[in-house]
């Protein structure tokens, strides 16, 4: 195939991928951190279960507040379209309000004792997208 015809096909496959949803989206991706800029009241959580996270037996859930101030770890990448974002608290606020950032003093901020039980491995919040810019915010 000659340069030529290898330009068209790039030039048609990024057309094709950005116009069928492969462009940036919500702009996050796995890692990046967001701040929850008013409190988030009844938020769902969900925790998994099982013998290792290659392992997972099940998953529960409830709803939860999330306070101010709370810096969030996006779990996975979202897709272009996505409606919901998958976080992780990485750091809050005790009740005395101290920050904590210890992984067990955010789980038992976060996750209710009934279901901290023996195969709890760990938990995530799903966020609604529509919050990005507004109720929480990337932190930069």
């Amino acid at each position: 195939m000659n340069r030529f015809g290898a330009v068209i096909l790039t030039a048609v496959a990024l057309t094709f991928a950005v116009g069928c949803g492969g462009g940036n989206g919500l702009g996050l991706k796995a890692g990046d951190k967001l701040v929850v800029k008013q409190a988030l009241e009844r938020e769902q959580f969900e925790a998994s279960y099982g013998e290792s996270t290659d392992k997972i037996d099940h998953t529960d859930g409830a709803l939860v507040d999330i306070p101010e101030g709370t810096v969030l770890e996006v779990f996975v990448t979202p897709k272009s379209d996505a409606k919901i974002i998958v976080v992780m608290p990485v750091k809050s606020k005790d009740d005395a309000g101290n920050e904590i950032t210890d992984v067990e003093a955010l789980v038992n901020k976060f996750v209710p004792e009934r279901y901290r039980t023996a195969d709890f491995l760990y938990y995530t919040f799903s966020l609604k997208a529509e919050y990005l810019g507004t109720k929480v915010e990337l932190l930069k």
